[in-house]
């Protein structure tokens, strides 16, 4: 099943050997490892800006809402997201899922539920539980006090008891697209305000 799956945000699987007692699966190689590992320090030399952050929540959701024919992966934490570089200012990671020993395909008709709605509530709340992961470690889900409002309240949307009332994955990537350009835009006006001030320092030096 993975062998035929070619997505941006899905971890490529070339091969598998499972004809001698060593068994093995050939995949893409993602250098940076796990959000888990990322989010717990094994690597020193990464720091996760609040860019980053909304980024890595806006490719999840993508993921979740994107992936046709869809995949419920039923087992979705952070040791299953793998990273590399992506080179890009706005997406400095590029995120992918993995590790689908548990997955099941359903196409679009067997996913609708009585009332004729489909229903991927359930992958959002497991995935808000992820994305609460990239604000603060915790054993236990808690909300810390210095997160922007609007993450805030996707979380807390999420964990609604009613399935009905969490965001879809669309409205999900919505809400990240939108944090990513406001903090993408503050970014920006702040470094152009400390190159006028250093420009100005040296005019005044002169």
């Amino acid at each position: 099943m993975m062998y035929k799956i070619r997505y941006k945000h899905v971890v490529i699987v070339f091969g598998a050997c499972i004809e001698s007692i060593f068994n093995a699966i050939i995949m893409e190689y993602m250098l940076l490892g796990s959000l888990y590992d990322v989010l717990h320090k094994q690597n020193d030399n990464i720091t996760l800006t609040w860019l980053d952050r909304y980024s890595l929540s806006w490719q999840m959701a993508k993921y979740l809402h994107n992936l046709n024919p869809c995949i419920i992966h039923r087992d979705i934490k952070s040791m299953n997201f793998l990273m590399k570089l992506n080179g890009c200012q706005q997406h400095r990671f590029l995120l992918k899922v993995c590790d689908f020993g548990l997955a099941d395909i359903r196409h679009e008709s067997l996913l609708k539920s009585i009332n004729n709605s489909i229903s991927s509530q359930k992958n959002e709340y497991v995935d808000e539980i992820v994305i609460e992961a990239l604000i603060k470690i915790e054993e236990r889900p808690k909300i810390p006090l210095d997160i922007p409002e609007e993450y805030k309240q996707a979380i807390e949307d999420s964990w609604n008891q009613d399935p009905s009332k969490r965001p879809s994955c669309f409205n999900l990537m919505e809400q990240m697209f939108k944090q990513m350009k406001n903090m993408k835009q503050i970014v920006e006006l702040t470094t152009t305000a400390i190159d006028l001030y250093h420009q100005q320092k040296k005019t005044n030096l002169c």
